[in-house]
């Protein structure tokens, strides 16, 4: 038996325009906590839609860094 492992490889797929992004990655997120709670998801969707806020990963590694 072999274990599964994740390999990131940072800006291997360039990401699409970032309000698109947002969206697929909003749409992902409350998909996910649907298939878990599906009143935690509702309430997700109903109040937090625009709460989503991208930023460069060289950014964060270079406050992590410092």
């Amino acid at each position: 038996m072999t274990k599964k492992q994740i390999i990131f490889v940072p800006g291997k797929n360039p990401n699409p325009e970032e309000a698109l992004h947002s969206k697929l990655l909003w749409r992902t997120l409350v998909e996910g906590v649907r298939r878990a709670d599906s009143a935690i998801a509702d309430t997700l969707q109903d109040s937090y839609a625009n709460s989503i806020f991208l930023t460069g990963m060289t950014f964060i590694i270079t406050r992590i860094r410092m």
